[in-house]
């Protein structure tokens, strides 16, 4: 009994914010390292807390969150992955395409970005800056090979995550209204892309 007490409390203390498949992503104050399995007291949105084991596998330095693998008690990463869902869903009616174009937009810092992927519906951007959500910008891209002129939209960011491989932002954003021109110049370059 006292050995657990003790136990219990050299653990760290950590915050869960979400569970992404078996990893889970967390807060902690105390500094962790990389490649270390750590005894923690993980603590629940709602405020339950339960003894675990983690190995601590990398950190976004930005936003403090940690990304690490359950180790034990490995029955609870089916119950985590209900009560700590992912910060934002997808929810693209059609088909996004993994493709790296330059973004510009003077709502940018550097004053431009490189997309991650692109759909009919939005894009998601690589950035260096943190978004908030609601945010519009204006973007220009050049997807059409045989114009001179970068297309322009109109664009509201609907998420914003740390990606924790590269230590930038992922933003998220809704095409807002667009004309016939940049939707026969989109599409023509979303067909373009699957036949390479």
């Amino acid at each position: 009994m006292l050995k657990e007490l003790l136990g219990s409390l050299r653990a760290v203390p950590i915050d869960l914010v979400f569970c992404a498949g078996d990893m889970l992503h967390f807060k902690c104050s105390s500094s962790l390292t990389q490649g270390k399995v750590r005894k923690v007291r993980a603590r629940l949105p709602e405020g339950q807390m339960f003894g675990a084991r983690i190995e601590v596998l990398a950190q976004d330095e930005k936003s403090r969150l940690y990304k690490g693998r359950l180790l034990e008690p490995l029955a609870a990463i089916a119950h985590l992955r209900g009560l700590l869902p992912l910060p934002f869903e997808d929810r693209r009616v059609s088909p996004r395409i993994e493709r790296t174009v330059r973004v510009l937009s003077p709502q940018l810092e550097g004053f431009s970005a490189l997309t991650r992927d692109i759909s009919l519906q939005g894009l998601c951007l690589v950035v260096s800056q943190v978004l908030s959500v609601g945010a519009r910008m204006q973007v220009e891209m050049d997807l059409d090979a045989s114009s001179p002129h970068p297309v322009r939209f109109d664009l509201e960011t609907r998420w914003s995550a740390p990606d924790l491989l590269t230590g930038k932002n992922l933003v998220g954003g809704c095409f807002l209204t667009m004309n016939q021109r940049q939707r026969t110049v989109l599409k023509n370059y979303l067909a373009s892309t699957l036949t390479q």
